[in-house]
């Protein structure tokens, strides 16, 4: 019915499954993440609205509708729903972290600094968490603050040594730091990881690039083009992409 544009008809069968099971999400949040899915932004967004009036202080709601919009690198509004989310009580992790990636795609470094910072002070054993400070650090010009990122990749990295993301982490901030020769094994390493993401693959890119080696880095740029378009949060995304479209030399 939904993928029909029936949305009036998919809400009352929605509404008829939480009744029979009543720990479903509700009805209005339920078609608005399948509207989501299927890329029609404006007809969710409106569902997203009756969500939100239909469950007024649920923060539930919001924690949801904030994921849903960063999976489509909309940070404000994510942000915001986020925000409403712990004004209405949640202090889960999963909520924080959310804010996280919303505050550094938006660029605001000092705000996702402090919102990492906060989730590793409180689980030191958070590895996302620690490789999204690091790489926050990284993306500042003060010498300074690249010391951190340093301190906080490198235990990072010699803890977690088959970790494609850790070793990409550490080997962005050597680059960062203007230690290419140090830089090299650690992200040439992510060509052969099993579980290396887009992001740090455009770390590679990126590296190879700095280094002249032009051809590699298209390569390269080729499995990243493929790996952004998977559904998921990606805080670096809008970035990553423009990249892409440059290196390849595809128009916009």
């Amino acid at each position: 019915l939904c993928h029909q544009g029936q949305f009036d008809k998919a809400f009352e069968q929605f509404q008829l499954a939480k009744v029979y099971n009543p720990k479903m999400l509700p009805p209005e949040l339920s078609l608005g993440i399948m509207l989501v899915e299927q890329g029609r932004t404006r007809d969710a967004d409106a569902w997203f609205a009756r969500a939100v009036a239909a469950n007024k202080g649920n923060p539930d709601v919001h924690f949801r509708i904030a994921v849903a919009l960063l999976v489509q690198d909309r940070a404000k509004a994510a942000l915001s729903h986020a925000q409403a989310a712990e004004k209405a009580g949640m202090t889960a992790t999963q909520l924080k972290m959310i804010q996280g990636f919303a505050q550094r795609q938006l660029g605001d470094l000092e705000a996702a600094e402090k919102t990492f910072r906060g989730i590793v002070a409180e689980d030191s054993e958070n590895r996302s968490a620690q490789i999204q400070l690091a790489l926050v650090l990284a993306s500042h010009e003060d010498q300074r603050k690249l010391q951190r990122a340093l301190d906080v990749a490198q235990p990072l990295a010699a803890e977690h040594p088959k970790s494609g993301a850790a070793q990409a982490t550490l080997g962005w901030v050597m680059l960062r730091l203007g230690k290419p020769e140090e830089a090299n094994p650690l992200l040439r390493s992510i060509a052969t990881a099993g579980d290396a993401d887009a992001e740090s693959l455009y770390y590679l890119g990126r590296f190879l690039q700095s280094q002249e080696s032009f051809n590699e880095a298209k390569a390269v740029a080729l499995v990243v083009s493929e790996r952004i378009a998977t559904p998921g949060i990606m805080a670096m995304r809008p970035a990553i992409r423009a990249w892409v479209q440059k290196t390849l030399n595809v128009e916009q």
